[in-house]
C-alpha cells in the first residue's frame, strides 16, 4: 500500500498537483524516488531472507525423508542379510559339486518370505486354489487364453502387494 501511495503522490506531483515550480516537482519526485529505492531494496532483502529459510526447510524436510527411509529400509535389509549369505554359500557349495539338501534352500527362502511379511509385504492367495479372476490382481498364465472377471480360475503361483501398490501379479489360469 505504501508503495502505491508514493506512485500515486508521484504522478499527481507529475500532473500538476503538487509544488508549484519545477525545481520543487523535481525535489519532490526525487524524494519519492528515494523511498522507492529503498523500499524495494527493504523488499528484495526480506525476499533473499526468505529464500534461505525455504532452502533450509527443503533441506530439513529432504533430510527427514532421508532418515524415514532408512529407518524403514534397514530393518528389511538387516533381515535379508543373513538368508543372502546363506544363500551365497550354498551357491557356492552347489559350484564346487557338493550336493544339497532341497530342504536347506527352502529354509532359506522361508526366511526372505518372512523377511518380507515383517516388512509389510503380501502374498496375493496360495498355488493351487480357486478363486475368481481380479484383473487388477491377477493375469493369465497363458495370453492366449483371456479371462472374464469373476471367472473361476486356479492360482498357479501367488502374487505380492505392499501396502495399495500391486508389485507382481497372481498368474492364473481357467479353474480345473
Amino acid at each position: 500500500m505504501a508503495l502505491r501511495r508514493r506512485v500515486a503522490a508521484a504522478w499527481q506531483a507529475l500532473c500538476g498537483a503538487g509544488p508549484a515550480t519545477d525545481q520543487e516537482q523535481l525535489l519532490a519526485l526525487r524524494g519519492e524516488l528515494a523511498g522507492l529505492r529503498l523500499e524495494l531494496q527493504e523488499s528484495r532483502e526480506a525476499l533473499q531472507k526468505e529464500r534461505g529459510r525455504i532452502e533450509r526447510l527443503q533441506q530439513q524436510q529432504a533430510g527427514a525423508v532421508q532418515d524415514s527411509t532408512q529407518a524403514r529400509v534397514l530393518p528389511l535389509l538387516t533381515a535379508l542379510s543373513a538368508p543372502l549369505s546363506q544363500l551365497d554359500m550354498q551357491k557356492r557349495l552347489h559350484e564346487s559339486g557338493t550336493p544339497l539338501e532341497a530342504a536347506d534352500v527352502l529354509a532359506v527362502a522361508e526366511q526372505v518370505a518372512r523377511a518380507g511379511e515383517n516388512a509389510g509385504l503380501e502374498a496375493l492367495h496360495s498355488p493351487g486354489e480357486l478363486t475368481g479372476f481380479d484383473p487388477e490382481t491377477m493375469q493369465p498364465l497363458r495370453a492366449d487364453q483371456p479371462l472374464e472377471p469373476g471367472e473361476e480360475v486356479t492360482v498357479k503361483c501367488a502374487g505380492y502387494r505392499y501396502q495399495s501398490h500391486v508389485l507382481r501379479k497372481v498368474l492364473v489360469q481357467r479353474g480345473e
